[in-house]
């Protein structure tokens, strides 16, 4: 990783060198297998870059002195861009199927999730201003079980049979990727109506 730099280090080579800096949020777009061969690569060209943000999980996006680099890395660069685009129009297509009223498809996406995943987090019951939990794959070896059996005891009793539909969303709004964080969101006509209320101003302004 010697192509990292300091926060303070890259400022004042950059200071020095008037250089042309430029963002690139290829990183936090990319599949996970594509995500750590861009990180090889950018590393094997000898591509300078500093991490925006999350070090040590390798996210967000990089800033890099293009005024530094020959054309072949700034090709490098922009190889990767495009393949973000592509994950990113996969991720879009993908959020049109996370949502069912069928609890057992909301159990094959949580299967499907990697465990690069951040947590998900699991209403208690439906309602609003529900409590929930959170399952991490970093301490829990078994939490995409623990996550679904969590999800169907919520929905047991006769508040789970008002729910119609079950939304599988992601923090980040992205697609089964990466690092993200995600969450379920349990509709009934009552949440929608509060929703609803919510957007209309009915409980006075929000802020």
């Amino acid at each position: 990783m010697k192509h990292i730099q300091t926060f303070e280090g890259f400022l004042n080579e950059a200071r020095v060198k008037k250089p042309k800096l430029e963002e690139y949020w290829f990183l936090a777009e990319l599949l996970p297998e594509d995500h750590d061969d861009a990180i090889a690569e950018l590393n094997a060209a000898g591509i300078a870059y500093y991490y925006k943000n999350d070090h040590s999980k390798k996210r967000g996006w990089i800033t890099v002195d293009i005024s530094l680099l020959s054309p072949d890395q700034i090709k490098i660069l922009d190889k990767w861009s495009e393949e973000a685009k592509i994950s990113r129009n996969k991720g879009q297509a993908e959020r049109k199927n996370m949502e069912s009223e069928n609890p057992k498809d909301i159990e094959k996406l949580i299967m499907q999730l990697p465990d690069t995943t951040e947590y998900i987090d699991i209403p208690d019951r439906p309602g609003d201003f529900v409590g929930s939990e959170k399952f991490y794959p970093s301490r829990d070896r078994n939490w995409k079980r623990n996550a679904i059996k969590h999800m169907y005891d919520s929905l047991k009793g006769d508040a789970g049979k008002a729910v119609y539909n079950i939304e599988f969303r992601s923090h980040t709004g992205g697609g089964i990727r990466g690092y993200s964080s995600w969450y379920l969101i349990y509709r009934t006509e009552s949440s929608d109506r509060f929703g609803k209320d919510m957007a209309d101003g009915k409980y006075g302004r929000l802020d």
